[in-house]
């Protein structure tokens, strides 16, 4: 969620701003993940790790049969860092075996002084020279079509925006004395063309000239993995059952609070607030592709407190629920008619290149 090169780096003002993802982060602590699978712990611990050797004589080359017997293992034998390896697959994995999808979550965070974090009433003052109080409220939300068949070329449209509504002293949310902002990107790709738009800029097009789509598209994918990193301290796997997601085999994963803290998954960011803070799972439950592992629904909610610089306690919520839908008929890319193209930026070398070109001695 707004994680990596999105416009989630920017969530500097948000009590659950993460990094790496970058985004998508992006994304982890592989040596955390190690640790739980060297710990030997049970199930529900999240110290197995799930992995399995391929059955039906399925060989490490067979990289769908020995995801399946992960799966299958899972499913008897479940494990956190399994079901985090699960929810961090990047979405090159989504485009290879999905193809035409839907894919969109909303997330919901606050965070303020605890007691007044979801309160309409004004924040109180403070003492000369003390960092005044504050209360966030953020909304994300996140949606990308993805058109293109496995081996084709990407057509997508990405689609986020975040608004963030912070209250200050005096000031009520909705009211004189707070400060909104909407931040918004969207992206569209038709094979080797592009058009962007950022925050309130007009849409520009040109040539796809990097690969830094594939980050943005990781970033949307690991969108339930940074929900999942927050609640891992304090949650296990409760139980893992067969279901169903829009007709497509799957396994429920629920998840419960644990018995104990579990110190080691913790992933913070650039303010390592996360390790003090005192989390609570309110709920949890992940759907999993039975044939991939990838995630196709998720709704996790937390909620935490932790002290602020000023050792004053400070209360925060998150929830989240998204969903990913596979299509039998690929969603239909306008992009819009409006788009200018990008003007066409000084590069000195190539420029010096053009000036002296056959210029230089022998």
């Amino acid at each position: 969620m707004f994680r990596g090169s999105s416009i989630g780096r920017q969530r500097a003002r948000s009590a659950i701003r993460t990094t790496g993802l970058a985004a998508l982060v992006s994304l982890s602590l592989p040596a955390c993940a190690d640790d739980e699978d060297r710990t030997g712990d049970g199930p529900s611990s999240g110290g197995a790790s799930g992995l399995a050797i391929p059955r039906d004589g399925a060989s490490p080359e067979d990289p769908a049969a020995a995801r399946s017997a992960r799966l299958e293992t899972f499913a008897v034998a479940p494990s956190w860092a399994e079901l985090r390896a699960f929810a961090a697959q990047p979405h090159a994995t989504a485009r290879a075996d999905l193809g035409p999808h839907h894919l969109h979550y909303r997330a919901e965070m606050s965070t303020g002084p605890k007691g007044l974090e979801t309160s309409a009433e004004p924040l109180p003052p403070v003492e000369v020279d003390a960092p005044v109080h504050e209360r966030f409220f953020v909304v994300d939300e996140l949606e990308l079509r993805w058109a293109s068949a496995p081996g084709e070329g990407p057509r997508f449209h990405l689609a986020q925006f975040a608004h963030d509504q912070l209250a200050t002293p005096g000031g009520k949310p909705g009211k004189d004395g707070d400060t909104t902002e909407t931040r918004r990107r969207e992206l569209i790709i038709l094979d080797e063309q592009r058009w962007a738009v950022r925050d309130h800029w007009p849409w520009t097009t040109g040539p796809v000239e990097s690969d830094l789509w594939q980050l943005w598209l990781d970033d949307a994918q690991h969108g339930a993995l940074d929900v999942l990193e927050l609640a891992g301290p304090v949650s296990d796997i409760d139980a893992v059952t067969a279901a169903e997601h829009r007709g497509r085999p799957a396994l429920r994963v629920r998840l419960r609070s644990s018995d104990q803290t579990h110190p080691e998954r913790v992933v913070d960011g650039l303010d390592p607030w996360r390790g003090r803070a005192a989390m609570e799972l309110v709920s949890g439950e992940i759907l999993l592709d039975r044939a991939t592992g990838l995630w196709l629904s998720a709704t996790i909610e937390l909620r935490w407190t932790f002290d602020d610089r000023a050792h004053r306690p400070v209360a925060g919520h998150v929830r989240f629920d998204g969903a990913v839908e596979t299509l039998e008929t690929p969603p239909t890319i306008a992009p819009p008619e409006d788009a200018q193209p990008v003007p066409e930026r000084d590069r000195p070398e190539l420029l010096r290149q053009r000036l002296l070109g056959g210029l230089a001695g022998p």
